[in-house]
């Protein structure tokens, strides 16, 4: 079920309005829990066991952990609490990859392995309720949560539909306390609420889906056909395609989450507007940064213990962060390429500390050199193999074949690309409902209708899923 789909507006509907119905805080949390689970398994109803274990499974360590006090006894159940959440997790995304990788390398030595072919589905939202679970067992092994919580408080925490299979990843500090007393939902709130889900939806269905999947799709599946013009311009769509879409997800996530009087974190601030790789990725998935840097690069040794280690602990970070995106070697290169540049980044901010002002010029510069090259570190991102990402790569500075895309279609990336670095700029330092907000009613109620008969109108064309569904 898709934020997209008629069911889900019939299913919101109804949950929505039987939700406050019931005055009974209770009782509107099990509806919402009931809800969140449904939804779940309208997609695969099997594999709703899979989420059911991993919430009670961590629960149960969370408690344990909370009650001990003794120093091997903490550290043998957070063992546990690890291997039994990440065990799910590697042997429904990673065991195919993990599979292929040791026949590639048998076969490199000489010896030929064909084990029976795997085929195994992967659950939809996996990496993210894994992450969600597991950041409340490290919380509890590090004394930051410091109370236990029902099992019901949990698995809503775990489930929450609005965010359940693409985030933003929720930490239990910021989910949990809003658990413990009845969430008040304004008009206001409900209001702003739908008007985020209207806008996320005008992200995903018309500017990604609508008008920069067609343009991706044609390139790459037509990658040696192509000339620099489209590769460019693919590798330009896609850097839209995937913002529009994750951020339009994660808008509406956020949007029918406040419906019900629940906040959810930002999860995108303008990431396009960010001047060099650090703020990229203090602006881009926020929730999954956070998570990396707090559990895995901290865990690491973070930056205390001289340049070399941080640099490790840097690249170390952003491969893992690139294993989370999928099972291949592609998105391994790509948190390699992210890790790279930070490393670059942070030598160059120690060693030219205080050398020279930034312009008004130079930051634009600076900003459009970052774009630039987040735009084609998304090309492996992309690619379905190896074979296609060097290609892309190869055809970008030169091929004499004749276009592929045409006229309309170049205008059409060209102009929605200019127009989100633009914007992107001007907002980097606001927040948009204190732009919006501050509007007429007529402007506000001509850009509702704007985004909704736009909608209607291309809902009729390709069904895509959300990119980050997959992960």
């Amino acid at each position: 079920m898709t934020f997209d789909s008629v069911f889900f507006f019939i299913f919101f509907a109804i949950i929505l309005f039987v939700y406050h119905f019931i005055s009974n805080w209770g009782g509107r949390k099990s509806i919402l829990l009931i809800g969140s689970y449904f939804f779940y398994a309208i997609w695969n109803p099997p594999y709703v066991l899979l989420l059911l274990f991993s919430t009670v499974f961590s629960w149960f360590i969370g408690k344990k952990l909370i009650r001990s006090e003794g120093t091997n006894e903490r550290k043998i159940l957070l063992f546990f609490g690890l291997v039994g959440t990440l065990g799910v997790l590697v042997f429904y995304k990673y065991s195919a990859f993990l599979l292929d990788t040791l026949i590639s390398i048998l076969s490199s030595i000489g010896i030929l392995y064909k084990p029976p072919e795997l085929d195994i589905l992967l659950p939809i939202g996996i990496s993210f309720y894994t992450f969600q679970a597991l950041s409340y067992v490290i919380d509890c092994y590090r004394k930051e949560q410091k109370e236990s919580v029902t099992l019901a408080d949990f698995s809503l925490y775990v489930s929450f539909f609005p965010q359940l299979v693409a985030g933003p990843i929720v930490r239990t500090c910021e989910f949990l306390p809003q658990c413990q007393s009845k969430r008040v939902v304004t008009v206001s709130h409900l209001g702003w609420g739908l008007f985020l889900l209207v806008l996320g939806l005008f992200m995903k269905v018309v500017i990604a889906d609508a008008f920069l999947a067609p343009v991706v799709d044609k390139v790459y599946s037509s990658y040696l056909n192509i000339n620099a013009i489209d590769a460019w311009l693919a590798a330009l769509a896609y850097s839209g395609q995937i913002y529009f879409d994750f951020a339009g997800y994660s808008t509406c996530a956020i949007g029918v989450a406040m419906c019900f009087g629940f906040g959810l974190p930002d999860n995108f601030r303008y990431p396009y507007a960010a001047l060099g790789f650090s703020d990229f990725w203090q602006r881009w998935h926020i929730s999954l940064s956070r998570w990396i840097r707090d559990y895995l690069y901290f865990s690491f040794g973070g930056n205390k213990k001289g340049k070399k280690k941080e640099f490790r602990n840097l690249i170390m970070t952003m491969l893992i962060a690139g294993l989370w995106h999928g099972a291949s070697w592609l998105f391994v290169l790509w948190g390699a390429l992210h890790g790279f540049f930070l490393i670059i980044e942070h030598w160059l901010k120690t060693n030219l500390k205080d050398r020279f002002v930034l312009s008004k010029l130079s930051t634009a510069m600076l900003i459009l050199s970052t774009f630039l090259i987040i735009t084609l570190t998304w090309i492996p991102f992309r690619s379905p193999d190896i074979f296609v990402a060097l290609n892309m790569f190869a055809t970008l500075f030169g091929n004499e074949k004749i276009a592929l895309t045409n006229n309309l279609e170049c205008l059409e990336v060209l102009v929605i690309m200019s127009l989100l670095l633009v914007w992107q700029v001007y907002m980097k330092f606001r927040y948009l409902e204190n732009v919006i907000k501050p509007l007429n009613w007529f402007l506000r109620s001509l850009l509702i209708t704007t985004m909704c008969v736009s909608i209607l109108l291309v809902e009729g064309g390709e069904s895509r899923a959300y990119i980050y569904f997959q992960f």
